[in-house]
């Protein structure tokens, strides 16, 4: 079991809140600091092909954040002014995707790179013309020896418009909303994505009546998997043999000095499981043997 994230403190710093977050993988609840606690850092992805571990993240910097690779531990590769979210592994292939400035002088655009270089401008996120693009997941289907690469992201196209995105080779499909705000605003995002038979899943959020709804795309189509006044996101989609659909994600309470956050399970839609009460809780990441 391989998990990846961080913690304030730790070995060797002791474990004060005071202290700056450590990227850390946990491999069967054995604990590896990624770094050393100088500088904020955080995990957001890890995969295991059965032999190396390979985890996506930054560490932070005079001069902005700094996206790591670490494989098996040990910094592989380093992109300056990058956040890395979402890391996959086909073959010796090493593909992963984040945030990055292409130039000093642009807007963040999401961006996927394979074993430390970016691919060419062909295969990467499109942003259509539109200011910035971020890419939070990354999914590929092989299909006879063919990688289909599925990023998932968000698209701002106006100072009021944020739209969910999924890439497929770089081809950009914007995620249709169920509603928007009477303002005219749409503010959504994709988190994860994930295919299976060659239906698109992909989970985030989407803003709507003043209230952010978790909500599941399924091939371009919205269903909206949250209820009620609370906000809510989902965070990590799986799909199972049976073709049964996973999602996980927190929905969080107005209030929350008297009843905290919620870490949820959705399966096709129902409501699975859900964290007790008297906690804050959050749930990152779904999977499903």
């Amino acid at each position: 079991v391989y998990v990846a994230g961080n913690s304030r403190g730790g070995t060797p710093v002791p474990n004060t809140i005071d202290t700056n977050t450590i990227a850390k993988l946990w491999i069967d609840g054995n604990e590896l600091n990624l770094t050393d606690g100088t500088r904020s850092a955080a995990a957001y992805s890890v995969y295991a092909d059965g032999v190396h571990s390979y985890v996506v993240g930054y560490e932070s910097s005079s001069n902005g954040p700094i996206g790591k690779v670490w494989i098996d531990g040990t910094v592989a590769h380093t992109h300056p002014d990058t956040w890395l979210y979402g890391v996959f592994v086909v073959g010796p292939d090493v593909y992963y995707v984040g945030t990055t400035k292409p130039s000093p002088t642009s807007d963040y655009q999401g961006r996927i790179w394979k074993n430390g270089f970016p691919l060419p401008d062909a295969q990467q996120p499109s942003n259509s013309g539109y200011s910035r693009t971020t890419a939070s997941s990354i999914y590929i289907d092989v299909t006879g020896g063919i990688p289909t690469i599925y990023i998932g992201g968000s698209t701002t196209q106006s100072s009021t418009k944020t739209q969910a995105t999924v890439w497929k080779n770089g081809v950009a499909t914007y995620l249709t909303p169920v509603s928007k705000q009477p303002n005219g605003t749409i503010r959504s995002e994709v988190s994860s994505v994930f295919v299976k038979d060659k239906n698109v899943s992909a989970v985030g959020h989407f803003y709507e009546n003043y209230v952010q709804r978790a909500k599941l795309w399924k091939n371009g189509f919205a269903s909206t998997l949250s209820a009620g006044e609370n906000d809510a996101y989902a965070t990590s989609v799986f799909v199972d043999a049976q073709s049964n659909v996973y999602v996980s994600g927190v929905e969080e309470n107005m209030n929350y000095a008297n009843v905290p956050n919620t870490g949820i399970i959705w399966k096709n839609g129902a409501v699975h499981f859900s964290s007790l009460p008297y906690y804050r809780h959050s749930i990152s990441s779904v999977f499903v043997k």
